[in-house]
């Protein structure tokens, strides 16, 4: 969807909005995937087990630092108009 709105938009401010949120929506997914590419290639070191359940710890923060930012970003929004 942001990348709808980037496209669509005229204004410079919404079209900053949308890049930004587009962003927000990229990290998670790139963060999930290359976690999932490295455990399942670790997994087969049972020796390294740690360093899976190190990244998914590693994976989860981040998704929750981004999820916690974009509800502090939507009230911002909101508030202001």
């Amino acid at each position: 969807m942001p990348i709808i709105v980037f496209f669509i938009s005229d204004s410079d401010c919404v079209k900053r909005d949308a890049k930004c949120s587009l962003f927000s929506h990229i990290i998670p997914v790139i963060s999930v995937v290359v976690s999932v590419l490295i455990g399942i290639t670790v997994l087969w070191s049972s020796a390294l087990d740690f360093l899976v359940f190190g990244l998914i710890a590693f994976v989860g923060l981040i998704n929750i630092i981004v999820v916690i930012w974009n509800i502090v970003q939507g009230v911002k929004l909101i508030v202001a108009e």
